[in-house]
């Protein structure tokens, strides 16, 4: 920029000198006054002549930059895109069941079987053959030994049936019947089928409920044959609220 300027004011200065020193626009001057010995004379002006012709401007050589060159821009290289495959993923639909009814016909239709539930024979049968009586010592009340699980939150009543021999009689029902913590209940059990005999061969066992309650005379206990014949009048007894009393232990003997 102040290259620039230089050469400019050089510039002026030339052309100021050119138009000064122009032979066609010289301005001539007389410097020595003519001298008159008359002093009232006037005195004459100095001629000047002044040229008419207008000078030509002076060409002068501009200063002569350096070439600019341009500096070319980086050419960008565009990388390679990747050209992505569609997948196809196939998607496998599971076959349908197909159901087949077939209609149900008088032969091949299935009669589910009945369950086989024991009678509860009753305590007024007219026909009562007293063949077993309460064996002595019983009834005798004790610990629940067996439903230690449960322990006092259990009672029942279970035993033997012998036969006059002193053998054990199986499949004879012993029913339970009368009233036990205020309600009435019916209860059957069949000698010989408790789970591990564990009152002895040919015992049975009945459960009366989940606790102990004291009741007295208010439950009867009676034997049957397998035909619901009644092989004994019905004996009362009672039962105890006391923990090691919660199991009724009563046994049967032939006469």
């Amino acid at each position: 920029m102040i290259r620039k300027i230089l050469w400019m004011m050089i510039l002026l200065v030339m052309t100021g000198c050119t138009i000064l020193f122009s032979e066609g626009g010289e301005i001539i001057v007389n410097p020595t006054p003519t001298t008159s010995a008359c002093v009232d004379c006037t005195p004459v002006p100095t001629e000047m002549i002044i040229s008419t012709e207008t000078p030509e401007p002076a060409v002068t050589d501009l200063p002569t930059s350096e070439p600019v060159t341009a500096t070319p821009e980086p050419t960008q290289t565009l990388e390679a895109t990747a050209t992505l495959e569609p997948i196809f993923t196939s998607t496998v639909v599971p076959p349908t069941a197909t159901m087949t009814f077939i209609p149900a016909t008088a032969t091949n239709t299935a009669i589910p079987p009945t369950a086989t539930k024991t009678a509860i024979p009753s305590a007024t049968s007219t026909s009562t053959t007293e063949i077993y009586v309460v064996q002595p010592a019983t009834p005798v009340f004790m610990q629940n030994f067996i439903h230690t699980t449960e322990g006092c939150a259990w009672q029942g009543v279970a035993g033997q049936v012998f036969d006059a021999s002193g053998k054990p009689v199986t499949n004879l029902i012993v029913k339970v019947s009368g009233f036990w913590e205020g309600k009435g209940i019916s209860l059957v059990g069949i000698t010989g089928m408790v789970s591990g005999l564990p009152y002895g061969p040919g015992s049975y066992e009945i459960v009366l409920g989940n606790a102990a309650y004291d009741t007295v005379d208010q439950l009867q206990i009676q034997i049957f044959s397998s035909n619901q014949t009644p092989l004994t009048v019905p004996l009362s007894f009672s039962t105890s609220a006391d923990c090691s009393k919660n199991l009724v232990m009563i046994n049967f003997k032939a006469k």
